[in-house]
């Protein structure tokens, strides 16, 4: 099955599909390595994989690869991701399936992101590429900035 079997998902249906949804983008997504600036299936960061995931739901997003920041922005305290994307996006006190989950550096900076999926688990890409974890996980728990949704866009 093709992850494009995603953008036909009938969101708001039976949400019993949501294990097939997040199947497919397990089945496509996992063990691809990390790559700083990764935007395609060879290497992902983790907007890289945001964009690639939310491409084949048939949004596009915008890509932070755009404003130049290097492989340390994240100590500059620029927070690239809630700067650019406050139009695009809304917080989101209780996270849902296909939301997604920012989180902070030592330094208060949202520098990573990934995808919910159920059973408080999410997918995202670090150091060791694209791998599934869970919020409960101690380092993730203190480092969640917070959950959100893409504007008029209820799954």
């Amino acid at each position: 099955r093709k992850l494009l079997e995603v953008r036909s998902f009938p969101f708001g249906a039976d949400r019993t599909d949501i294990h097939h949804v997040e199947k497919l983008i397990i089945d496509k997504y996992l063990g691809i390595p990390y790559k700083h600036r990764g935007r395609e299936i060879a290497g992902l960061d983790c907007w890289g994989l945001l964009k690639l995931v939310y491409a084949d739901l048939g949004f596009r997003l915008f890509d932070i690869e755009d404003l130049e920041y290097g492989q340390a922005w994240g100590l500059r305290n620029k927070d690239y991701f809630k700067e650019n994307y406050v139009n695009d996006w809304e917080r989101s006190e209780v996270p849902k399936v296909l939301d997604a989950v920012l989180f902070l550096n030592s330094r208060g900076v949202a520098n990573h992101a990934g995808v919910i999926f159920k059973n408080r688990k999410f997918i995202h890409c670090c150091r060791a590429g694209v791998i599934v974890s869970r919020l409960d996980d101690g380092s993730w728990k203190k480092r969640t900035e917070g959950f959100y949704r893409l504007r008029n866009k209820a799954w």
